[in-house]
């Protein structure tokens, strides 16, 4: 189916996980506003795929988890990888060695829903008479001593990479996904991939 901050860098069991610290809130408002006309204008569009790991390919088995290679959109594949109560999530020609592959948020978290199933929002222009995608955004359920929440995670998609570029709180932002839109549209393009995460928005009701 088809504010850069303070930040501090933990390595998990394989996991390189980043998490921003306080500072400054990114002001976005008017990009959430404006988001829809720039998307027209631009031929951006939203393309939506559900990730059914029983329908998925396994690929690799540990002791503390598994990974799987999904379909996507063509040409661009999912790498999924679940490794203890942590998942990630990769996208492109060759996912499981980008960066995105290993990285994770420093709270337990899962891109699962009730159903089992993942939804991927990919970002993409129109170019060569195809949609080629540069952003991908996912919402995670998180958790950490006791505390739950939701997070969207937004993946840059470039040529040969793939690495997470910003982190969005669900629950304290009124229009989430909006601002994750606007930001994905805006800025995932222009991320560098050697940096740390953005983290977008209000921020506090959920872990990360």
């Amino acid at each position: 189916m088809v504010v850069d901050l303070n930040y501090r860098t933990h390595v998990m069991g394989g996991w390189e996980s980043t998490v921003a610290g306080r500072g400054a809130v990114v002001a976005l408002a008017m990009m959430v506003l404006v988001v829809e006309a720039l998307a027209q204008d631009k031929g951006i569009k939203g393309r939506f795929t559900s990730i059914d790991l029983s329908a998925c390919e396994r690929v690799e088995v540990t002791a503390d988890g598994a990974s799987w290679l999904c379909s996507g959109l063509p040409d661009y594949a999912v790498y999924f990888l679940e490794r203890g109560s942590r998942q990630a999530m990769s996208f492109g020609a060759d996912a499981r060695r980008y960066r995105a592959a290993g990285q994770s948020l420093t709270a337990d978290n899962s891109a699962l829903d009730d159903h089992k199933r993942a939804t991927v929002e990919w970002r993409a222009e129109r170019r060569g008479g195809r949609d080629v995608p540069y952003a991908a955004i996912v919402r995670y359920r998180t958790a950490r001593e006791g505390e739950k929440g939701e997070v969207l995670v937004i993946t840059k998609i470039g040529d040969g990479e793939a690495c997470h570029a910003a982190y969005i709180d669900a629950l304290a932002n009124a229009e989430a996904m909006a601002l994750a839109r606007s930001w994905a549209d805006s800025e995932a393009r222009k991320f560098d991939c050697r940096s740390k995460p953005r983290i977008v928005g209000n921020r506090g009701k959920s872990p990360m």
